[in-house]
């Protein structure tokens, strides 16, 4: 058995609104402000691995990019790719 068998990398996914960020809090900021993270998020991200695929999904429109983007980097919270203009609605899952 190998000793230095390592976890393959993971690949995370995450809401942004509700999850990382408050309900709709960008709506409401200027072009040089940015969202402060919700409580445990800057903590939480700090320990995910540097080698592990982060992904956001939002139903932001992607006229908010500039605004998410900001606000995830300045907050240090890293990011691989982020999704815009996911339908709202129910969830099911099957």
């Amino acid at each position: 058995m190998n000793e230095h068998h390592q976890s393959p990398n993971r690949t995370w996914i995450f809401d942004v609104d509700g999850v990382i960020f408050p309900h709709n809090g960008y709506l409401s900021l200027n072009d040089t402000e940015y969202e402060k993270p919700l409580p445990g998020v800057k903590e939480f991200f700090a320990q995910i691995d540097k080698d592990d695929f982060i992904i956001f999904l939002t139903s932001r429109s992607i006229k908010y990019k500039e605004i998410t983007y900001r606000s995830l980097i300045k907050n240090g919270i890293r990011f691989n790719l982020v999704i815009f203009d996911i339908p709202t609605g129910e969830t099911r899952w099957n």
